[in-house]
């Protein structure tokens, strides 16, 4: 009787798995259970599985933070650059000003001259209120008829 009851407990524990050797479990299992599960391996092949867990989130996280720089790398890289631009539009703005107050000193006495130098100085100005987030070829576009426009007002001057 003895040794078939050694025998089934023996058994019983061959039949305990990882999952079932889970230690938040095993807590309220009974001595045998929790003998079974240490003398099976079952509670080493669980500790693996873990540390195998922890590696592989270990290394996701180490990639996600490699990936964090070379996104924060590249937004500083777009930020200097829209600062470049700005300030290309800005000096641009500044010039084309500059040309309007010279066309509008030379056409003083032309009342039609002076009309169509206001709605330059206004394009100008809705210019230099576009918003950063504009493209450049739509600025550029926007610049160059203004420049045009400007070149023509200098032509009609005496």
């Amino acid at each position: 009787m003895m040794t078939v009851g050694f025998a089934s407990w023996l058994l019983t524990g061959c039949a305990v798995d990882k999952v079932g050797c889970d230690p938040a479990v095993t807590r309220s299992a009974s001595f045998f259970t929790k003998l079974s599960c240490d003398v099976s391996g079952s509670y080493d092949a669980r500790s693996q599985d873990q540390q195998q867990a922890l590696a592989l989130a270990q290394s996701r996280n180490h990639e996600l933070n490699v990936a964090l720089l070379q996104l924060q790398a590249e937004q500083r890289d777009l930020e200097q650059g829209l600062v470049v631009e700005r300030a290309r539009r800005d000096s641009l703005v500044r010039s084309l000003n500059s040309y309007i107050a010279q066309v509008d000193q030379q056409a003083a006495q032309n009342a039609l001259l002076q009309k169509q130098v206001r709605q330059a100085r206004a394009e100008v100005d809705r210019l230099g209120r576009l918003p950063a987030s504009t493209s450049p070829d739509t600025q550029q576009q926007a610049l160059s008829r203004v420049q045009s426009e400007i070149e023509t007002l200098r032509a009609m001057l005496p």
